[in-house]
């Protein structure tokens, strides 16, 4: 048993934090923490990296990447490689030495839809903090098809 002195009238209650996935769009972020981690059936590890939004509705939200470094599958390896290359290209980092290299520096993360579970969501790029990805110029829309009237 363990003696308290509380009362729980006397605190204000916040709105519980949310733990789903961050909605796709685009997020100014930093890297607080990483750490290398087993692979679940022990033949590799990634590097995980925890990521904090600083601003705009999620603020203070957090989204977590993966990267199969030290993995038996080359695809894998590949893709956490240029996932790890665009990253470091958005810190104007060119050699890291140690993933700390990585902590609380702003960057501009794109978050969409994973393709596999499209209930969660991944980071699919990085820019800098001041740089804004262009936006894809919308499709044209298609031709009128023909009803054998006169065009006007």
């Amino acid at each position: 048993m363990a003696l308290l002195d509380f009362t729980a009238s006397a605190i204000q209650l916040n709105d519980r934090p949310t733990y789903e996935d961050l909605p796709a769009g685009q997020y100014e972020m930093m890297i607080i923490r990483s750490t290398t981690k087993a692979t679940r059936n022990g033949d590799g590890e990634y590097l995980e990296l925890e990521m904090q939004v600083l601003n705009g509705p999620h603020t203070n939200r957090r989204h977590w990447e993966r990267l199969n470094l030290n993995n038996q599958n080359p695809i894998a390896v590949r893709i956490a490689e240029e996932s790890l290359a665009r990253l470091c290209r958005a810190l104007n980092l060119d050699v890291v030495t140690d993933s700390e290299q990585l902590h609380d520096k702003p960057f501009l993360a794109v978050v969409k839809p994973d393709k596999k579970d499209p209930a969660r969501t991944r980071v699919v790029d990085y820019f800098a903090a001041d740089d804004k990805p262009e936006p894809k110029p919308a499709a044209k829309p298609a031709p009128k098809a023909a009803t054998g009237g006169r065009p006007w």
